[in-house]
């Protein structure tokens, strides 16, 4: 394959963007909305870069480079899979993205991105009430695709009352609003607790509760957390 040099002027780049646009087409938007949503959103990102003032100076040429050449790679006439697409986006991207082109997923791809997005988002972005509202969704089949074989076996074998723990701010505590994660595991909240508070001047604790079986939502093992959703009420 060519090797992709970056472009060297605010013309060079807004060829590269017309390039790209003229492979894109009322076809693509009827019958692959999700990629064409995908190369949209990365197009206006570049072309936003490109009507600033100071693009030879921009401060992160290498990821421009790895945009373009990400672009040049990708098979335009290909179905990708949310998933796939997601990667290529910060995990607060990934979360908007999802968000703006959920009403064009199946039923698998809604719940299995959903649990993508959540498990990589650590920058917990989104406020409590719209991640209730994702998960809450009424599609079908949550338990099925939400988790993967292995949580949704321990999902399964849980008691029908359990333990929940989550490390919480003082203010959260005494507010009642409490987060919609918790874990199965006290010392895993102790580790939370602790790394807040290395960077949160604010006080934390503890909380557990003792829960119903029936009003978790999921089970997710896959940050090694024991991590439990719950809407505490």
């Amino acid at each position: 394959m060519e090797e992709m040099v970056m472009p060297n002027s605010k013309e060079e780049l807004e060829k590269e963007i017309e390039m790209f646009r003229a492979r894109i087409n009322d076809k693509m938007k009827l019958e692959n909305r999700l990629f064409y949503n995908f190369l949209q959103d990365k197009l206006e990102y570049l072309e936003r870069i490109n009507k600033g003032n100071s693009f030879l100076e921009f401060p992160d040429s290498i990821h421009l480079l790895n945009l373009l050449q990400l672009i040049k790679k990708l098979d335009f006439s290909r179905h990708y899979s949310f998933n796939t697409l997601a990667v290529f986006n910060s995990s607060g991207d990934a979360f908007m993205f999802f968000i703006k082109n959920m009403e064009y997923l199946t039923d698998e791809e809604y719940w299995d991105g959903l649990a993508y997005c959540y498990i990589h988002n650590s920058d917990n972005t989104l406020p409590n009430r719209k991640l209730i509202a994702l998960f809450q969704s009424e599609r079908p089949d949550r338990e099925k695709y939400l988790m993967e074989l292995e949580e949704l076996e321990v999902f399964n074998n849980l008691a029908d009352e359990i333990v929940v723990y989550r490390a919480m701010s003082n203010d959260e505590f005494h507010s009642g609003e409490f987060g919609i994660s918790w874990t199965l595991s006290e010392d895993v909240a102790i580790s939370f607790q602790e790394r807040y508070e290395i960077t949160d001047p604010d006080e934390y604790t503890i909380c557990s509760l003792t829960i119903k079986k029936s009003d978790v939502v999921c089970y997710f093992g896959r940050r090694n957390e024991e991590e439990i959703i719950y809407f505490h009420k």
